[in-house]
């Protein structure tokens, strides 16, 4: 199945809530405009606020509801703050079962995405849209190309969109598409 997988726009935070900044508003209009081109739907979120608020725009233009997937909410690498995180995701980056206590492995996030994809392998019709996290996205290419490393998370975008190819749940190809400029 093709589908589309899309990082939220800029946010003010990390925690769940974490609406949008005012330039991730306007990144989530200009987003609507690349996605009204590739008549992208139905659609996907995780639960959290910055990935619904960034798709908001798509969905109104386009009359579509907006289905939240608790699946692809952002990876938990610690339910503790860490002072050294970037040492610990990058060691998640080189052994996809690392994982801090109380946190998820690489392998944990995609095998929790995978069941999510699957149900949307199932009953979904059209270009699928999936709008969540740079952890999750990453986990996910990560299979397709096990080089994609912590170097290339940090090269993510916000927003991001991946053209992909799923089958069984797990991503097998991808594609980093552009974005328009402006809406």
């Amino acid at each position: 199945m093709r589908a589309l997988l899309v990082r939220h726009a800029e946010s003010t935070g990390q925690a769940p809530e974490a609406p949008l900044s005012e330039t991730g508003r306007q990144q989530a209009n200009s987003l609507a405009h690349s996605l009204r081109d590739l008549n992208a739907g139905p659609l996907y979120a995780s639960p959290y606020t910055r990935a619904r608020q960034t798709i908001a725009p798509y969905a109104d233009l386009t009359a579509q509801s907006v289905k939240t997937v608790d699946g692809f909410h952002e990876r938990v690498l610690s339910p503790e703050p860490l002072i050294d995180w970037q040492d610990h995701l990058r060691r998640s980056f080189a052994n996809s079962n690392y994982a801090c206590p109380q946190g998820e492995s690489m392998s944990q996030v995609r095998s929790r995405a995978a069941i999510a994809l699957i149900q949307i392998e199932r009953f979904s019709k059209g270009l699928p849209t999936i709008v969540t996290h740079g952890g999750l996205i990453a986990s996910l290419l990560q299979a397709a190309d096990p080089s994609f490393g912590f170097e290339d998370w940090r090269g993510l975008r916000n927003p991001d969109l991946f053209d992909v190819e799923i089958e069984t749940g797990r991503v097998l190809s991808f594609t980093r598409l552009p974005l328009k400029e402006k809406a």
